[in-house]
Order: C-alpha cells, then sequence, then structure tokens
C-alpha cells in the first residue's frame, strides 16, 4: 500500500486527516451523544450520527482514546445524508482547541500510519 493511500489530503484542508475510529462523544442541543470518527486531524474531525446536525452548528466534542479524551469545540462545515436510512456523515472544523491537544493528534497520526508498517 503506498502512502497516497494512507493518508489522503484534500486541497480544501490545512492539515492531513487520518483515518481513525475512536469512540467521540458530542453535545447536541441539550444531549450528549456517542459515535466513532472516521477521520481525525489537528483541525477537524468527521463521524456518522442518527441525528441532523445543520452546518455551522457549534458543537462540543471529547474523543476518547485509551488515554485521556481530547476535548475541543467545533463548528459543523458539511453533512451527508446517508443513503437507505436516517444516519448523516457531520465534518466538524475545530474552532476551539488547545496546543496541547492538537500535539496529541499529531502524534496519534504519527502511530497509526507507523503501525500499518
Amino acid at each position: 500500500m503506498g502512502w497516497d493511500m494512507l493518508i489522503q489530503r484534500s486541497e480544501k484542508r490545512a492539515t492531513t486527516r487520518f483515518r481513525a475510529s475512536l469512540p467521540v462523544q458530542f453535545r447536541y442541543l441539550t444531549k450528549i451523544n456517542n459515535a466513532l470518527t472516521h477521520d481525525l486531524s489537528e483541525g477537524g474531525l468527521s463521524f456518522t450520527t442518527n441525528d441532523f446536525i445543520p452546518v455551522n452548528t457549534q458543537l462540543f466534542v471529547a474523543v476518547l482514546p485509551k488515554e485521556e479524551p481530547l476535548r475541543a469545540g467545533g463548528t459543523v462545515v458539511w453533512v451527508q445524508k446517508m443513503p437507505y436510512g436516517d444516519r448523516y456523515n457531520i465534518g466538524v472544523k475545530f474552532t476551539d482547541i488547545n496546543a496541547y491537544n492538537k500535539a496529541r493528534i499529531a502524534s496519534l497520526g504519527d502511530k497509526m500510519v507507523l503501525d500499518t508498517f
């Protein structure tokens, strides 16, 4: 498998996302929901949920790797309805994340790429 298959980069993104299936909690309206990430970067993440969450909605997320949670605030930047059901893929851009958590995400990405070899 080549590098281009491991890490795909979109021209719109300032940081490279890596595939990661990690538990994530997000607060939307008055409830806390659980999901799994599809991908993650220092700039954001995506996940699937049963809830339609409109673009520009502010969310608070906590990614839950085996270590301490990675907490960040973010904005929904895209929503994609999945076929055959009422599930939605949600893309979130981080708008409030500290340098410590950004560095932890970068480290997670490095570790996940290295673990594939």
